[in-house]
């Protein structure tokens, strides 16, 4: 939104005050550019002509309806089709339709711009996807998992466009023979089983960035990370078995502008969730590395998921 100079939000689950406070807890201050229509629910005709009438007012760029899916009920998608023909064709304003996944697949066909979110809870943790069906003049078609983060705001784990190449941090230790450093941009997976070295090995290369001036964290999952980093004088970060405070964590630590991030501990959601839970602790710690520093992660095995990692290092016995 912020390449228009005024925005039309409505929105049918929030008033205005509650929406401003929400925003700014996040770090986004919209001050005038916005303007907040706070959406009766009642008669779908009457909301659309009430709409058209309120932008028409206030003449923005931008309307975005938030969720479009209360308000499409008993024939509301012709109504909806009306609306966009008045408002895009008559007015020039772009239109942003956010909806679940039910309504998503029938607005693509009607809008230039429609953006489906996903919204699931796990016992380890919660997902949020953004799903873009449609935008003008860009790529659609994709698929985003993202955070919200109170004062980080919406952190989308995403590439930067274009991809950006990996950058290699030396360290001066065997890593380097072994793989040539580790790499900002991508992740790597140290595999090994159980008193093979792999904390060791991890934080003897993070002790090394250090020493040589690099920012570096080493993230716990299940806590007592400290104990063991605080030997080496390595800045040590405690999460539970939750996917989501674990992404915030490494999330916080790319906004701050660490250098390299050492996990250890993925292996657990494993055993205590199951399979898919790992998977998607990886899949997600891994596309976490796409945007920020190098990552680094301990498993005793790799159980199929090579194809995720940039580099893999085998310690002790060799486990695939």
């Amino acid at each position: 939104m912020r390449r228009y100079g005024k925005v039309f939000w409505a929105s049918a689950f929030e008033d205005e005050a509650t929406f401003r406070a929400n925003m700014a807890k996040l770090g986004y201050e919209f001050g005038d550019r916005l303007v907040f229509w706070e959406a009766p629910l009642g008669d779908v005709e009457a909301f659309f002509n009430a709409l058209v009438d309120a932008v028409a007012r206030e003449r923005p760029e931008a309307l975005v309806i938030d969720s479009v899916t209360a308000f499409l009920p008993h024939g509301g998608l012709d109504l909806l089709q009306n609306l966009l023909y008045r408002v895009v064709r008559k007015m020039g304003v772009d239109v942003f339709l956010t909806a679940e996944r039910q309504v998503a697949e029938q607005l693509t066909y009607l809008a230039d711009n429609v953006i489906e979110l996903r919204y699931e809870v796990y016992p380890y943790g919660s997902f949020r996807e953004l799903v873009v069906r449609k935008v003008r003049g860009g790529p659609a078609g994709y698929t985003t998992p993202f955070l919200i983060v109170e004062g980080e705001g919406f952190i989308p784990l995403a590439p930067p466009p274009g991809g950006a190449r990996p950058t290699a941090l030396e360290t001066g230790t065997c890593i380097v023979k072994l793989a040539g450093g580790v790499y900002k941009g991508a992740a790597t997976a140290v595999v090994g089983p159980m008193g093979s070295g792999k904390t060791t090995l991890m934080l003897t290369v993070a002790k090394a960035l250090k020493d040589g001036g690099k920012r570096v964290a080493y993230i716990n999952v299940g806590g007592g990370g400290s104990l063991v980093a605080e030997k080496y004088g390595v800045e040590a970060v405690d999460v539970e078995f939750n996917i989501t405070q674990l992404l915030q964590a490494l999330l916080k630590l790319t906004g701050r502008g660490y250098d390299a991030v050492f996990i250890r501990g993925l292996d657990a959601f494993d055993k205590a969730f199951g399979r898919e839970a790992f998977v998607r602790a990886l899949r997600c710690v891994v596309r976490a590395s796409r945007v920020g520093p190098a990552v680094v992660v301990s498993l005793r095995r790799l159980y199929g998921m090579d194809i995720l990692f940039d580099v893999i290092i085998r310690v002790g016995e060799d486990f695939a």
